[in-house]
């Protein structure tokens, strides 16, 4: 979400597209990350459930151990994702995970 409003009106499902910043995987992307064990490792640290039987969201609190965990990586995926949970902290707002 683009603002704290994006986000709640997220969580009611009446959010307009624009006021999302949005990543739509591709297979690829998505088995890339997940060989990697990014999805596992952001759960450990979050203590979430991303995976893709189940939507999950990730507050701006808990960004930043994501961030410092992946701050040496130059994967182009993970630098990607970092890119948008930097935005979520700046923003003081939220990732969506929905697969």
């Amino acid at each position: 979400p683009k603002s704290k409003q994006s986000e709640i009106d997220l969580d009611y499902d009446r959010v307009k597209e624009s006021e999302l910043m949005t990543w739509n995987l591709s297979d690829i992307e998505y088995e890339e990350l997940d060989r990697l064990d990014t999805f596992k490792q952001i759960n450990d640290l979050c203590d979430t459930s991303i995976d893709e039987y189940e939507d999950e969201h990730i507050y701006a609190d808990k960004l930043n151990l994501v961030l410092r965990k992946y701050s040496e990586s130059e994967n182009p995926l993970i630098l990607k994702l970092m890119k948008y949970i930097h935005e979520a902290i700046e923003r003081n707002t939220s990732i969506h995970f929905y697969f």
